[in-house]
């Protein structure tokens, strides 16, 4: 808990969202990001205060510190890119291998968080940084829809329309049926965002964009395209389309997701 308002000092925006705006900054004159929530979020950083208080992982963004005042502020590492800005100056440079390995580091870090009971509930590619500018490491980041299924006792699922499970975007439309964020869910999420990673892009196809099209597009067994830098199609075929199973029990875990990565990295 930082108390000394001397001890930190706020810069520049460089990003924000819904619930929050990020600002370049110093703690104890080291350059951080720091997250400063918006009046309609200022629950989401003591949100992310829980789940960063039981997390600590090499593909996780770490927390530096919180400050609970007129605003509220989360401290965390300063990154130069997320995937999405990054691919766009660097992409030209990505291949496959690597792209692979962003993909193994993601299921790695998602594996960890749903072992810790943990749910991310917002996977893609602009929450996802890039550690080095070098590239060659990645981290997750903004847990302010994340749902701790140890602590949460009422479940409100937010997250990227284009990301969420098929059984969620039926649950926005008919409020009837009772569904909650799992899982499963965030295994849909990661084979949406992997699709993204690559493909080196953070647009999706148009007719995978609104909720109605995702809907009769998958209902009708209409699947994402095989990305343009996978040349093997069994990779794409039997390791990501068995994530977007409409029935949530009848998809692969992240552990299972990321042992399948593994063994075809070391196919190579």
């Amino acid at each position: 808990m930082i108390t000394n308002i001397d001890d930190f000092e706020k810069g520049e925006e460089i990003g924000g969202g819904t619930f929050s705006v990020v600002f370049k900054g110093l703690l104890h004159g080291l350059p951080v990001a720091i997250k400063i929530a918006r009046d309609e979020g200022r629950k989401s950083i003591h949100k992310e205060l829980q789940i960063f208080d039981k997390v600590k992982h090499a593909n996780i963004i770490p927390a530096l510190g919180v400050h609970l005042g007129v605003d509220n502020m989360l401290f965390l590492a300063l990154r130069n890119f997320n995937l999405t800005n990054y691919f766009i100056d660097y992409g030209n440079e990505l291949k496959f291998p690597q792209l692979k390995q962003y993909c193994i580091q993601v299921a790695d870090a998602m594996k960890y968080l749903h072992n810790k009971n943990i749910l991310h509930c917002d996977l893609k590619i602009d929450n996802i940084l890039v550690k080095y500018d070098k590239g060659d490491q990645i981290e997750i980041s903004d847990f302010g829809c994340a749902i701790d299924l140890e602590h949460d006792h009422c479940i409100k699922f937010i997250g990227t329309q284009t990301h969420v499970a098929y059984e969620l975007i039926k649950y926005r439309r008919n409020p009837a049926i009772s569904i909650t964020a799992s899982k499963a869910s965030d295994v849909w999420s990661f084979a949406v965002t992997a699709w993204q990673i690559l493909q080196k892009s953070d647009q999706l196809p148009i007719d995978f964009i609104k909720s109605e099209d995702i809907i009769k597009n998958y209902e009708a067994g209409k699947k994402l395209p095989i990305p343009v830098t996978v040349i093997s199609e069994d990779f794409w075929r039997y390791i990501f389309l068995p994530c977007f199973d409409l029935h949530p029990k009848a998809r692969p875990t992240m552990e299972d997701l990321h042992k399948s990565l593994l063994r075809f990295r070391e196919a190579d």
